[in-house]
């Protein structure tokens, strides 16, 4: 679940007042550009319902707690970089956090690979982390816990593809690996 609230900003700025929230699940493989979306229509919905109680007099905001407010963390180049050793869900969870803007990437013969759809799948492999291990259902990827089958993904300076055409254009091999050397 992720919430979205209409705020009256003060001086300072971490105690504005709360004048109306929603929430929204989050879809098990939404990224965060389909969330964005859903998220913008949220909040010109609830933008419109704030100022007809603006007009009716019938809106009264509420403090925020400033002992619960926190800031997020600036997403670094760095962050986009999967570390193949972590949990297969964690890889996944990434690709979708980051996608379209600012991209999980990877390298693959050198080269930056932009990845914009990913499953986890819990099939226990014996394989070091990075190393592809199928090419026939996706590119299936060794992670820290399980496999990550890339979908949909993005060679520097190339359109985004799917599995299929990266397959058909780079002709990955079982063994070959993702990540720097």
């Amino acid at each position: 679940i992720t919430c979205f609230s209409i705020i009256k900003i003060n001086e300072r700025c971490y105690a504005c007042e709360i004048m109306m929230q929603d929430s929204i699940e989050i879809r098990e493989d939404e990224t965060a550009g389909e969330l964005s979306v859903r998220l913008s229509n949220l909040g010109s919905e609830l933008m419109v319902r704030v100022l007809e109680a603006i007009q009716q007099g019938s809106v009264e905001g509420t403090a925020q707690d400033e002992t619960k407010v926190t800031k997020a963390p600036r997403i670094k180049k760095s962050d986009c970089d999967v570390v193949w050793a972590k949990t297969a869900v964690e890889i996944k969870n990434l690709v979708r956090g980051l996608y379209p803007r600012p991209g999980a990437y990877s390298y693959y013969r050198d080269k930056l690979i932009k990845l914009a759809r990913a499953n986890a799948l819990t099939e226990v492999v014996e394989q070091e982390p990075g190393e592809i291990l199928r090419t026939d259902n996706g590119i299936e990827v060794a992670s820290g816990n399980g496999v990550v089958r890339l979908l949909s993904l993005q060679p520097e300076g190339k359109r985004e593809m799917s599995w299929v055409d990266f397959r058909n254009g780079f002709r990955p091999l079982p063994g070959d690996r993702f990540g720097r050397k």
